[in-house]
């Protein structure tokens, strides 16, 4: 009697079935499981399918079989180790003819967590190197060296426990008070990484600082105490640097005296000074907050004693400026105390999400300029002030967010001869769109200072793809525009960049 092959001793039938299927496009049908009485050799052939029995061989009767139970999961793992690698790359559009290079940093990021029982460990660590200052090295000052061609940092890095509602966090930290995306008075925990203005989103600037927190939870409500333990004033455009604004500042301030600033500052090196020690007991900030997280609206209250981030120029000889002998000048920083209670919310009404922050400031720094002297003065004077934020996302279209935030301070008192119109408004608008199935993202941002954007204003608009799983590829584009008044753009005529990205998000 002839015997026709069995599909369970001829695998390669069934694969190439299924090989030519997937190339055609077809979906791959999946066979319809066997009564658990017939065993693979007691399965009928496919081409025998309606035969008569004389086509089958009929082996003995199975033996019944007792289902086995699946197996136990595997216990979940208390530790994990992962990364990110960054490339970074920069030209300046309009500086072709001279060095284009603008950027070229490498980054690694490296964390380990560690859960047992209660108790949480996390360690991370954060390393640069920017190739991009090999190029005409001896074109930049060795502050801006500092800032932008190396960074080791240890980030998060604390250990957190939980006994039923208290929560108990020590070590360097990042934590976010506020609710404003770009704009945010009260987000006053951590200082900021601000050495690329407008290159980046708010949750990518902050620094972690050394800090105690205390957090109590019941239902929907929660108060946390904060004790930050560091001085840290973050990472900042150095004076002379490719991004600051001082030089612009002191030809405008050197024109009273018939002097060519840059002339002056030829050969010279000027480095920020912080007055402030970082672990010194008087610089210890204190912040407190409750918020509550309700059905569509949450809301919350924060009051702290703080120093002022941004800090003021205070003592600084103009004078040095002048002298053949000064090679290092100290523009010395003085971040002052003051205090601080505000309130922050988030409505959310179908596709609208509604945001807002209102901060009261007690003796708030700010910065002067007395251009009026035969050598003008920098200085600094106090004011209370209500800064205010309020933002809209709009998420009425699939794959698609809009959001407008616009912030404003207002002086309680008459501040003449600020070095800066801290009361000007600020306005950030922000879109963004995935497609592809969520693999490719699109984003456009635009920032502007003053109600006709005199003080500046700047677009960005970039896009990543992601090539693999943990694998992003990104181009982009920003242009700085200074404006018509002196402010955080000036003397940013020829910086627009071209940017290209490369990032991998890895776990071992």
């Amino acid at each position: 009697m002839r015997r026709w092959p069995r599909l369970g001793a001829a695998p390669g039938i069934t694969l190439t079935v299924c090989a030519w299927a997937w190339l055609a496009g077809a979906p791959t049908a999946r066979a319809a499981p066997l009564p658990a009485a017939v065993t693979e050799a007691e399965a009928p052939d496919a081409e025998d399918e309606g035969g008569s029995d004389a086509d089958f061989d009929f082996g003995p009767e199975p033996a019944a079989t007792t289902p086995q139970a699946a197996p136990p999961p595997p216990p979940p793992k208390r530790w994990a180790l992962t990364g990110i690698v960054r490339s970074e790359e920069a030209l300046w559009t309009e500086r072709f003819g001279d060095n284009p290079f603008a950027k070229a940093r490498q980054s690694l990021d490296l964390s380990f967590g560690y859960k047992w029982s209660s108790v949480r460990v996390l360690a991370s660590l954060h390393g640069e190197w920017d190739a991009a200052y090999l190029v005409e090295r001896s074109s930049y000052d060795e502050a801006t060296l500092d800032t932008y061609e190396t960074l080791t940092q240890i980030r998060e890095t604390y250990v957190a426990a939980s006994l039923g509602p208290v929560e108990l966090t020590v070590g360097r930290q990042i934590v976010a008070f506020g609710e404003g995306d770009a704009l945010s008075p009260l987000d006053l925990c951590n200082p900021r990484d601000l050495r690329e203005p407008g290159l980046a989103d708010l949750v990518d600037v902050r620094v972690p600082v050394l800090a105690t927190r205390i957090g109590y939870f019941r239902r929907n409500h929660r108060l946390e105490l904060m004790w930050i333990h560091e001085a840290h004033f973050g990472f900042r455009v150095p004076p002379m640097g490719p991004l600051s604004p001082l030089p612009a500042a002191l030809d405008e301030a050197s024109g009273p005296l018939g002097v060519d600033a840059s002339a002056l500052l030829a050969g010279k090196e000027l480095r920020y000074a912080h007055r402030q020690d970082a672990f010194a007991w008087e610089n210890q900030q204190f912040l407190l907050r409750w918020v509550r997280r309700g059905e569509g609206i949450d809301l919350g209250v924060v009051a702290g004693s703080v120093l002022d981030q941004q800090g003021v120029i205070r003592g600084l000889d103009m004078t040095a400026f002048a002298l053949p002998t000064s090679e290092r000048i100290d523009v010395p920083l003085d971040h002052l105390r003051y205090a601080v209670v505000g309130t922050t919310g988030a409505w959310a009404v179908g596709s609208v999400l509604l945001k807002w922050e209102l901060a009261m400031q007690r003796g708030r720094p700010i910065s002067t300029l007395d251009s009026s002297a035969t050598i003008p003065v920098l200085g600094s004077t106090r004011s209370d002030a209500v800064d205010a934020m309020i933002g809209v996302t709009w998420r009425g279209i699939s794959n698609t967010t809009l959001g407008l935030e616009v912030g404003k301070t207002t002086l309680l008192s008459s501040v003449p001869d600020m070095l800066f119109p801290v009361d000007a408004p600020i306005a950030v608008l922000r879109a963004q769109h995935s497609a592809l199935r969520e693999r490719l993202e699109l984003t456009a941002v635009a920032m502007a200072f003053g109600k006709t954007a005199q003080y500046g204003w700047l677009a960005r608009a970039e896009a990543s793809y992601l090539l693999r799983d943990g694998l992003h590829a990104g181009l982009g584009y920003v242009t700085y525009q200074p404006g018509d008044a002196f402010g955080p753009f000036a003397g940013l005529d020829r910086h627009d960049r071209a940017m290209a990205r490369l990032r991998w998000d890895f776990a071992l």
